[in-house]
């Protein structure tokens, strides 16, 4: 890490504390730390507490709303690093590098890091305590972000941290003291309604719990994929419309946390991700009957999936070729996907024999060309 300016550096943090009661400055206060780590994104925020079931978000910048609700909703359970850092123990003031939490390679073949790390491009994190875990879950992080085509934090990047933290603590209880509707922040329901993502809460047996105005205004347009008929969300499939409820039934398999459904109209082809909704998370949805949490994304062009139905491609052999299209390596996308590099070698035979194509650009080019 480069040496910075010392006189920058204490601007940076004149300006956090100048920024105390006041919402957008405080957040544009954190931002611009991100710099001093080469980070894209950061987040400043409370955990859970089980007892009151509430979090405080107090700030966040380079981070989606969208985001922030997968995470906290569903993935959060599954986190690699915040399970390797309670099973050692968070310490206040320690600073704790993703790479030293969890090895990178043992990472990449995570379910967090295939559903969530990989599709918002997180390589690293570097995370500070800035408040003590209490007994009921509840503590303080601040977190920067680093994404794929960047390296992992140094080492050396933990000590500037942790001279920030004691200053992130201070700033914290003067923003609780003089502004405490800030301290407490976005909650995740606001986050959840300021999605630009159509994102939806559904039910065991498909209904509609809550839909933000996003996936309010989806539903309503005349191509859309996804509806309510009769208190039940149905979603317009190649085959036709089908209840959601139909999809909802593989999560009877407590193993499944999460799948994907293609979705199509003549007009309009997207992806519905449907995750498990897991326990406390923040204010209404700690409580909520919802049992998963669905978003409406719209599908890449040259995902492959009408080229698929053309050339008759194995569920398996789409998948490398969606990932071959991103960029990824053979060798990457067998650590992913967990299977041996030959696996991946003869699926990309497989795909030049079906394409009528004979090397990897060609097919790549085919794909995302749609032709």
């Amino acid at each position: 890490m480069e040496k910075i300016d010392p006189g920058q550096w204490e601007a940076a943090i004149e300006r956090l504390y100048d920024a105390v009661g006041h919402e957008l400055p405080f957040a544009e206060a954190l931002g611009a730390f991100r710099a001093f780590f080469d980070a894209r994104g950061v987040i400043f925020l409370t955990t859970p507490e089980r007892r009151l079931a509430t979090t405080t978000h107090i700030g966040s910048v380079g981070v989606s709303p969208a985001s922030l609700v997968e995470y906290h909703t569903h993935f959060n359970v599954h986190d690699e690093w915040v399970r390797s850092g309670f099973s050692r123990g968070f310490v206040l003031d320690r600073v704790y590098r993703g790479s030293q939490l969890v090895a990178p390679q043992a990472l990449k073949r995570s379910y967090f890091w295939r559903e969530f790390l990989h599709r918002h491009r997180i390589r690293d994190v570097l995370c500070c305590i800035v408040e003590p875990l209490g007994p009921d879950g509840q503590g303080t992080f601040l977190t920067f972000h680093r994404h794929e085509d960047q390296p992992l934090f140094p080492r050396r990047s933990e000590a500037r941290l942790a001279s920030l933290t004691p200053h992130l603590r201070r700033v914290l209880r003067l923003h609780r003291r003089l502004a405490p509707e800030l301290a407490v922040g976005e909650t995740l329901h606001e986050l959840f309604r300021a999605a630009d993502a159509p994102m939806l809460l559904v039910g065991e047996a498909g209904e509609l719990v809550e839909s933000n105005p996003a996936a309010a205004a989806a539903m309503e347009l005349p191509d859309a994929v996804l509806k309510p008929v009769g208190g039940r969300l149905m979603m317009s499939t190649a085959e036709g419309w089908k209840p959601l409820a139909d999809a909802l039934a593989a999560f009877a398999d407590e193993a499944r946390p999460s799948l994907s459904v293609d979705l199509q109209t003549p007009g309009r082809h997207a992806v519905l991700e449907i995750r498990r909704v897991h326990g406390a998370t923040t204010d209404r949805f700690a409580t909520h009957r919802a049992v998963a949490i669905c978003t409406i994304a719209a599908r890449p062009a040259g995902d492959g999936t009408d080229l698929a139905r053309r050339y008759g491609l194995t569920p398996a052999e789409l998948r490398v070729a969606r990932r071959l299209c991103e960029g990824l390596s053979a060798a990457a996308i067998a650590d992913e996907q967990q299977v041996g590099v030959t696996t991946v070698r003869t699926h990309i035979r497989n795909l030049f024999v079906k394409t009528g194509t004979s090397r990897q650009a060609q097919l790549v080019s085919r794909m995302m060309n749609g032709q």
